[in-house]
C-alpha cells in the first residue's frame, strides 16, 4: 500500500510537470532521469516532501526543489561533522549529493527550456512563480558547491555550474552578478530580467539564519559577496558587516582569511563616506589591527592590503589634520617589530612583498621611523633567502621608494646604504641565483636614486671604491653605474 502511494505521488508530480512543460522538454526530463537511474531518487524525494499531495502545480514543483536543496545541505553538513569517521561514509554521502543535485538540474532544465519556448501564458506564470520561490535557495546551493572545497567533488561542481547557467537563462540575465545585484544595465539580453528584485538580500537572510554550525557559511558568504560590485554593495553593508566580523573573529585561520578578503572587496566597492558613517571604519580598524599579531603568512598576505585601504579611508576623514597618522604609526610599529629578527622564510616573504606599498602610503611620515626602517631593510638585504631572491628584490623596491620620499634625511645614512648595496652586488656575483640579473638591476636603480639625493658624494665614493678594489666584476658594475650617471646628467655635471 505504501509503495502504491509513493508511485501515485511520483506519477502525480510528473503529470504536473508535463502539464506546464513543452513536450520535448518533458521527454528529455524522463530520458535523463532514466539515463542517470534517478527515478527511484525522485520517488524518494516525492515521498519525503509532504507538501506535494493536493498542492497546485507551482507549489508542488517549488516545494520539491526546495526540499532537494535542504537535503543537499543536510548531507553536506553530515559530511562535515563526520569527516573523521571514515572515507566510506564520506564517499557514499557525496554520491547522494550528486544524485540530488542531478535531479534538481534535470527538473530545472525542463522548466527553463519550456519557459524560453512559446509556452502558454498560464504556463509562463507558473514557471516565473517557481523560479521566484527557489532562486535564492538555488543560488546558495550552487554557491556552496562552486569551487574546490572539502565537501565538493568534480561532479558536484560541474552540476552546480549547470544549475547556475540554467538559473541565469531562466531569469533572463547574463551573469550571477546581475542576479545578485538586480541590475540589468549590463545584460545583453533583449528581454527584461524575469526577477525585478535583487537576490542578495534574500541570500543574506539565509546566511544570517545559518551563522552557527554551518561549515560552508564562510565560503558561500565569500563567493556571493565577491560577485556584487559597486555601487550595489554599499546598501547591504550594515547587514554584511556582522557576517564578515564573525568570520574575522573565528578561531580557524582560513575563516579569518575569507573574512578579510571579503571585507577588502566590500571596501573597494564602497564610497569612503559610507565606511566612515557611524564609526564603522574605526571598528574595522580595531578588529583588523588585532590580527597583525598573528604570525600566519596566508592571513597577513590578505591583511596588509586591507589595512592600507582602511588607513586611507581613515585619513580621508575631515578634521584629522593633527591625528591623521596615529593609526598608521601603530600599524608601522607592528610591521617593523614583526620584521625584526623574523626567521620564518614565509613570513619574511609576506612582509617584504607589502613593505613598498606601506612606505609609498606613509610618504614623508616615514621620517619618524627612518633609522629603524633602514636597520630592518639592510638586515634583510644581508641575508640570502632562496634561488628566487624575491625577498631581497622586494625589500630593495621598498628602499628605493623610501629614499624618494625621505630624500632630505638620506644624507646621514648614505654611506651605510651604499655599503649595503655594494655588499649585495658582490654577493650576487658570487652566487648562482636564477634572479641574479634582476637583483643587480634593482641594486643599480637604488644606487641611482641615492645619487639623486647626494650627487657629488655618491659619485665620489663610487670612484674611490672602483679604484681601490680588486674585484673585476664589481669594478665593471660600478663603471656601468657611473656611465648611467653621465648619461643622465651629462659629463659636465656632478
Amino acid at each position: 500500500m505504501e509503495d502504491s502511494d509513493e508511485q501515485q505521488q511520483e506519477e502525480e508530480f510528473l503529470r504536473q510537470i508535463q502539464s506546464v512543460c513543452e513536450s520535448s522538454a518533458y521527454d528529455e526530463l524522463i530520458l535523463n532521469l532514466q539515463k542517470e537511474n534517478l527515478l527511484d531518487r525522485l520517488k524518494k524525494c516525492c515521498r519525503e516532501c509532504n507538501t506535494l499531495k493536493g498542492a497546485q502545480v507551482q507549489e508542488s514543483i517549488s516545494s520539491l526543489l526546495l526540499h532537494i536543496t535542504k537535503e543537499v545541505h543536510h548531507h553536506r553538513q553530515f559530511d562535515s561533522d563526520h569527516s573523521d569517521e571514515g572515507e566510506h561514509e564520506s564517499v557514499n554521502n557525496l554520491g547522494e549529493v550528486v544524485s540530488l543535485m542531478t535531479v534538481y538540474r534535470v527538473i530545472l532544465s525542463c522548466l527553463v527550456k519550456s519557459s524560453l519556448s512559446d509556452c502558454s501564458q498560464e504556463a509562463f506564470i507558473i514557471h516565473k512563480t517557481v523560479l521566484k520561490k527557489v532562486a535564492t535557495d538555488t543560488l546558495i546551493l550552487c554557491a556552496s558547491h562552486a569551487e574546490k572545497w572539502p565537501w565538493t567533488s568534480e561532479r558536484t561542481r560541474a552540476t552546480a555550474k549547470d544549475i547556475l547557467d540554467l538559473l541565469c537563462d531562466g531569469c533572463r540575465v547574463d551573469s550571477v552578478s546581475v542576479l545578485l545585484s538586480g541590475s540589468d544595465t549590463t545584460t545583453s539580453n533583449k528581454e527584461k530580467p524575469l526577477l525585478r528584485q535583487e537576490l542578495f538580500p534574500g541570500v543574506l537572510d539565509v546566511l544570517h539564519s545559518r551563522m552557527t554550525a554551518w561549515a560552508p557559511l564562510p565560503h558561500v558568504v565569500c563567493w556571493c559577496t565577491m560577485k556584487v560590485q559597486y555601487p550595489h554593495v554599499g546598501k547591504h553593508f550594515s547587514r554584511l558587516l556582522p557576517l564578515l566580523l564573525k568570520l574575522i573573529d573565528d578561531h580557524q585561520v582560513i575563516n579569518k582569511v575569507i573574512g578579510v578578503q571579503c571585507l577588502h572587496h566590500v571596501m573597494k566597492n564602497m564610497n569612503a563616506a559610507e565606511l566612515i558613517w557611524y564609526g564603522r571604519i574605526d571598528v574595522i580598524f580595531e578588529v583588523l589591527h588585532r590580527l597583525l599579531y598573528l604570525n600566519e603568512p596566508v592571513l597577513l598576505n590578505q591583511l596588509y592590503p586591507c589595512m592600507l585601504l582602511v588607513l586611507q579611508v581613515m585619513n580621508s576623514k575631515s578634521g584629522r589634520t593633527d591625528k591623521r597618522n596615529k593609526e598608521f604609526d601603530s600599524f608601522m610599529e607592528v610591521i617593523l617589530t614583526s620584521m625584526e629578527y623574523e626567521s620564518n622564510l614565509q613570513l619574511r616573504r609576506v612582509h617584504a612583498v607589502h613593505l613598498e606599498k606601506v612606505v609609498a602610503h606613509m610618504q614623508i611620515n616615514l621620517l619618524r621611523y627612518l633609522k629603524r626602517f633602514l636597520s630592518v631593510v639592510l638586515s634583510y638585504l644581508a641575508v640570502h633567502d632562496d634561488s628566487k631572491e624575491d625577498i631581497r628584490i622586494n625589500v630593495l623596491q621598498a628602499l628605493k621608494t623610501a629614499m624618494l620620499h625621505v630624500w632630505p634625511r638620506i644624507a646621514g645614512h648614505a654611506d651605510v646604504i651604499l655599503e649595503a648595496l655594494l655588499k649585495l652586488v658582490v654577493d650576487c656575483f658570487d652566487s648562482s641565483s636564477q634572479c641574479k640579473d634582476q637583483l643587480l638591476n634593482t641594486c643599480m636603480e637604488c644606487i641611482i636614486v641615492l645619487r639623486y639625493c647626494l650627487p657629488n658624494h655618491v659619485k665620489k665614493c663610487l670612484y674611490t671604491i672602483k679604484e681601490g678594489v680588486c674585484h673585476a666584476q664589481l669594478q665593471e658594475y660600478i663603471g656601468k653605474v657611473l656611465q648611467n650617471f653621465d648619461d643622465e646628467y651629462g659629463s659636465g655635471h656632478g
